[in-house]
């Protein structure tokens, strides 16, 4: 039995690695964001808005970059932009998907050098091109001495029934050993949706629940909010990480109107914080 001294240093010892956790777990704050259109439709104020956004964070994952020239150099003006706000960024580009006409894409992973390495060669998962509309994208990244992949993927529209392709999705990750995994992207299904249950018992959970992130082409009715569906996420293995803070970027407070923030993109972003 423990006597009361001891029942005092270990409630002592308990607070003190709450408060102060131990060396060697470092904290990473992830931002996701579909971009509509994001390519030389985006003019240099609405370039400098969207820095000043992903700057808060530490590692940005975009979805909808054009898949033409214009996508590349956009994402290399975003870095240029990130890179005057005093930190310095770098960044992972994919190919374009494997895609039917006017649905490929790329992908773009940017990150704060000061926080992250990149590790590996960055590539997009081939093995599955025949089996989803968009190949997600895969980096690998070094915090210290821990490593962690990141997957980031824009899934096909919610007529097109998403969840076939998101359940071999959800089976690779499951096969996976090594570095702790992050999905990170465009569902285009609420993370209630049965599909995501295989992640929930190996572990995952998803950073928001339940949160609308798409907003109305309209505005809104008296009573109605500006966002409908809870489609974009970020999931994460609760034994690898643990959720500080999460949330979802009120765009249109942020853009000044729903008008403004449809000129930007017609996603808010999601974010979470998290320590390895």
């Amino acid at each position: 039995m423990l006597t009361p001294t001891l029942c005092r240093i270990c409630i002592l010892l308990y607070l003190l690695t709450s408060v102060f956790p131990a060396q060697g777990q470092p904290e990473l704050s992830l931002i996701s964001w579909n971009i509509r259109h994001f390519g030389a439709s985006k003019d240099s104020a609405e370039m400098r808005f969207i820095a000043k956004v992903i700057s808060d964070f530490d590692i940005a994952a975009l979805q909808e970059v054009s898949a033409g020239p214009a996508g590349a150099q956009a994402v290399a003006r975003l870095a240029d932009e990130l890179n005057r706000s005093g930190q310095k960024w770098d960044y992972a580009l994919s190919d374009p998907t494997r895609s039917s006409p006017y649905k490929s894409e790329r992908y773009a992973v940017l990150w704060k050098t000061s926080k992250v390495r990149r590790c590996g060669r960055p590539a997009l998962l081939y093995a599955l091109d025949s089996l989803v509309q968009r190949e997600p994208f895969q980096v690998c990244l070094q915090c210290g001495e821990k490593r962690l992949l990141l997957l980031n993927y824009h899934a096909s529209a919610p007529d097109d029934y998403p969840e076939r392709e998101i359940r071999h999705i959800v089976q690779s990750m499951l096969q996976l050993d090594g570095a702790p995994l992050l999905l990170a992207g465009d569902f285009n299904l609420p993370d209630a949706h049965p599909v995501f249950f295989p992640l929930a018992k190996k572990g995952y959970r998803a950073a928001l629940q339940s949160t609308p992130t798409t907003l109305r082409q309209s505005l809104p009715k008296p009573g109605q909010s500006a966002y409908l569906h809870p489609y974009d996420n970020v999931f994460f293995p609760a034994n690898n990480f643990t959720m500080l803070e999460s949330g979802r970027i009120d765009m249109v407070e942020l853009a000044g109107s729903l008008e403004a923030a449809l000129r930007i993109s017609d996603h808010a972003p999601v974010w979470a914080k998290l320590r390895l």
